[in-house]
């Protein structure tokens, strides 16, 4: 009965049913909330840290989601369809953001130096390890500098004109072939192989985002020439690009309106293939050129964050 009382006396307290002029109400002031239940005005004395407490525990999670959120918005014509079986769209996204929240958290727990983090209230993409697509098909394995019978990606350099996707003959005197372009990209005809990259923007003051897409149409010992070369790859991109064969092989050059070749980026390789069941993913993770700027690293970024208290039992700081 006692119980019961002080609930009583507690709710009396703190909720009350009021009738004014002003009609019924809905909203918060600094010390007390309104809201209509059955009709009737509802009046809250407001509680400090309660929906809200701003938590550095808290507040690690929503920099964590900031940030592989911004990632996902800068790549999200690949990232929405990139992961084997799961539908396109928002199952995706939340797929994406779902993995990588996870390697954002594991990273700073383990001191890692893997992703760059969000400061508050900043939509920007920073470098990052993340985890591109998922599936079964094979995955493409990529250098960043040029190497026999391998295909490369480099994003910046020194008089750099743009970003570099070369194909390099495993044998400089060897006319190109189309069978030699396969097996470096680990793919057969019918495949695509979609080559990914994070790269320094001057007009964004940071990164941005590119692809470039190739279709593999057919094979054969012909040796490739720049006349026949489109029976053979179909080449396409979301950036200005040029394709041409050198005595080394194949190289394709983006060139991004704002490309900055001083800064160092990210770069994958996804490759996709149609199979009964549909489209097929490898597994892919973007991979760091030299020299990329991890930064901000999570303590930094966390700094900006409004931070409530730490409470000890909750593990908080001593």
């Amino acid at each position: 009965m006692l119980a019961a009382s002080s609930s009583y006396f507690k709710d009396l307290i703190f909720m009350a049913q009021s009738q004014t002029y002003f009609g019924l109400r809905r909203g918060s002031t600094k010390t007390q909330t309104f809201s209509v239940m059955n009709g009737k005005q509802i009046t809250k004395d407001r509680q400090i840290g309660g929906r809200n407490p701003r938590t550095p525990e808290m507040m690690t999670q929503r920099m964590v989601m900031a940030t592989a959120s911004a990632a996902y918005a800068l790549m999200k014509q690949i990232v929405d369809h990139s992961f084997e079986g799961i539908t396109y769209g928002a199952h995706t996204m939340s797929e994406f953001i779902r993995v990588n929240a996870a390697a954002l958290r594991d990273n700073i727990n383990n001191a890692g130096d893997n992703f760059a983090y969000n400061p508050y209230r900043d939509r920007a993409m920073y470098p990052g390890a993340y985890i591109m697509s998922r599936g079964t098909a094979a995955p493409i394995t990529v250098v960043s500098t040029p190497e026999a019978g391998k295909v490369s990606i480099a994003i910046s350099g020194d008089g750099a004109t743009g970003i570099k996707i070369v194909y390099t003959k495993a044998n400089a005197g060897v006319a190109l072939k189309m069978y030699q372009i396969l097996n470096a990209f680990n793919c057969s005809v019918g495949d695509m192989a979609t080559a990914c990259f994070i790269y320094g923007d001057r007009y964004s003051e940071g990164y941005s985002f590119g692809f470039v897409r190739f279709r593999f149409l057919k094979s054969g010992s012909e040796a490739i020439t720049t006349e026949n070369i489109g029976e053979y790859i179909k080449t396409e991109s979301n950036l200005p690009f040029s394709l041409a064969l050198t005595d080394s092989g194949l190289e394709i050059t983006v060139t991004p309106p704002g490309y900055d070749n001083n800064v160092a980026g990210a770069y994958c390789c996804i490759h996709s293939l149609k199979a009964a069941s549909g489209w097929l993913r490898s597994n892919t993770v973007m991979e760091f050129e030299e020299g990329v700027d991890i930064s901000p690293v999570a303590e930094s970024a966390l700094a900006t964050y409004p931070l409530g208290p730490s409470y000890v039992l909750n593990g908080g700081d001593v």
